[in-house]
């Protein structure tokens, strides 16, 4: 099986290029999926994060207030590593079980869009690693639209991340998304069919 990591900044169209894959018949995981499946009530890390971070996340319906949680650790460079700390071993868990499901079952290629894939340590782990990447005005623009934040906060997500300039110049493969999405299509289309004709 050739496994695909597809990483990039907040915004930058990670889930879109993971969508067009999946359309063509490519499973596809995405690490922010199963971080949230973690810290849903009940969830591997859901105490854990309310106990290093205090009750103020708590919604009313008892769930994680993730806007909440993520203005405290977008802001703060150390809350960001504890949190990191605490959700991503049960992340690469489950991970770790859905891979050697594909393989499992014989699936011939699959990716995993990890949006901290360089800062985690796990690019090492991929066959190879396609980065999305878009103007930083698409990017802000993008990022304020979806979410509503003020561009204060929007920053501070930019920020909190590796800079995209650098996740392209080690990846194998650089996306542009910056362009429709015929553009992307006909680009994330393009390398899967060099994947196909590889493995």
């Amino acid at each position: 099986m050739r496994l695909i990591g597809l990483t990039g900044g907040i915004g930058t169209g990670k889930s879109t290029v993971g969508h067009i894959a999946a359309e063509a018949g490519v499973p596809v995981t995405d690490a922010d999926d199963l971080a949230h499946a973690t810290t849903v009530v009940g969830g591997p890390a859901y105490e854990a994060v309310i106990a290093a971070f205090g009750p103020t996340i708590v919604a009313s319906d008892d769930s994680i207030d993730r806007r909440r949680l993520g203005d405290i650790v977008f802001a703060d460079p150390e809350a960001l590593q504890r949190l990191n700390a605490i959700v991503h071993p049960a992340v690469r868990h489950l991970m770790f079980t859905q891979i050697e499901q594909w393989r499992q079952s014989g699936v011939t290629a699959a990716i995993v869009i990890i949006p901290l894939l360089y800062e985690s340590g796990l690019a090492g782990l991929f066959d190879e690693v396609w980065v999305a990447s878009c103007p930083p005005d698409v990017q802000r623009q993008r990022v304020q639209q979806r979410d509503g934040f003020a561009m204060t906060h929007v920053e501070d997500r930019i920020r909190a991340q590796m800079p995209l300039a650098l996740k392209a110049a080690r990846a194998d493969q650089v996306i542009d998304t910056g362009g429709d999405h015929a553009s992307v299509a006909a680009q994330v289309t393009a390398l899967l069919q060099r994947t196909k004709e590889t493995t």
